[in-house]
């Protein structure tokens, strides 16, 4: 699960300044994923969406300090980012 969750945060990591929730996809393993991402006023990035394959759900909080949490499934996952990238 955090290879998957991985993955979709350095995709999104690209788009970061989004002001307003943005519709993204992109192919991970051959397999689509969908999401939005939206910017809280705190820079906190909330994003979530799923794989289409199997309609397999994620959702991420990325803090301003690259800390994430959120869930892909019912698993809960917690990770570090660079944002920077």
């Amino acid at each position: 699960m955090t290879m998957i969750s991985a993955t979709i945060l350095v995709a999104a990591s690209s788009l970061a300044g989004t002001a307003t929730a943005a519709q993204h996809s992109f192919r991970m393993e051959g397999q689509p994923v969908a999401y939005t991402e939206t910017v809280a006023a705190d820079g906190t990035r909330h994003i979530q969406g799923q794989r289409i394959s199997d309609r397999q759900s994620f959702r991420f909080k990325v803090r301003a300090d690259g800390r994430v949490s959120g869930h892909v499934g019912d698993t809960p996952v917690r990770f570090r980012v660079d944002r920077n990238r």
